[in-house]
């Protein structure tokens, strides 16, 4: 008895071997997943790079088991990022995450992008309008702003020396759809300070923020953006 869900979950096969890696390590196992003897895995190569999807059918995806806690912690530590797929039992019970770093994460997963398209034509279609075209984000978890600043080893590993200091970090994210490019701003606040300071300030293009951001095009984003609060992670403005 019980609720049963199928997962497909796209990641790189380096990221792969490093979760076997981790669960070998840990009390708590999620061989029920990613352990090759249990669950299905498809492989496949793009660019010359190696690509994982774990297959699952008729699991008790339950978020508060041990090991499906240790399962997502696994997910937010894969450096290239994932997509995940899960089907409950009910019919409109589908859950999609997609925060991968590379398009070839989402191969598998084509069909969703092709849905998602025909839905996207049919609101040009009417001519839609949308009053809201910037959004401002606010990050403040260490993790997430590593992660954000991985392909910048400079950065990265100044980020990382500094929070064993005790320094903390703010990452703000400007993007507007009618910019070429977004503001990203990183500040720093040291123990004996009261206030943030600005560390690095830059442009980056606004479709690679948009995309590190989980928007496939420009029109995702405004839809989202159009039919949500003006809300940001955390709960300053700028400074």
């Amino acid at each position: 008895m019980g609720y049963y869900s199928d997962l497909r979950i796209a990641i790189t096969k380096r990221d792969y071997l490093c979760m076997i890696n981790k669960n070998k390590e840990n009390f708590i196992k999620c061989d029920c997943i990613i352990n090759p003897d249990i669950a299905r895995i498809f492989e496949y190569k793009k660019n010359g790079v190696e690509y994982i999807v774990l297959i699952q059918d008729s699991i008790k995806y339950y978020k508060e088991f041990e090991e499906i806690q240790q399962f997502e912690k696994y997910l937010k530590e894969a450096k290239s990022g994932y997509v995940f797929l899960r089907i409950g039992d009910k019919w409109d019970d589908i859950e999609y995450r997609n925060n991968a770093k590379s398009k070839e994460l989402e191969e598998p997963f084509k069909f969703i992008q092709q849905i998602e398209e025909k839905a996207i034509s049919r609101f040009l279609s009417k001519d839609m309008k949308y009053s809201k075209t910037q959004m401002q984000y606010i990050y403040t978890d260490k993790y997430t702003i590593l992660d954000f600043y991985d392909g910048n080893k400079e950065i990265y590993n100044y980020i990382e020396k500094a929070y064993k200091q005790n320094i903390q970090f703010k990452l703000y994210i400007d993007v507007d759809i009618n910019k070429t490019d977004a503001i990203v701003s990183l500040q720093m606040r040291k123990p004996n300070e009261d206030n943030y300071s600005e560390y690095n300030k830059e442009e980056m293009p606004t479709d690679c923020i948009l995309y590190y951001l989980g928007y496939q095009n420009e029109e995702t984003f405004l839809r989202d953006i159009n039919t949500t609060n003006d809300e940001v992670e955390g709960e300053e403005e700028f400074e």
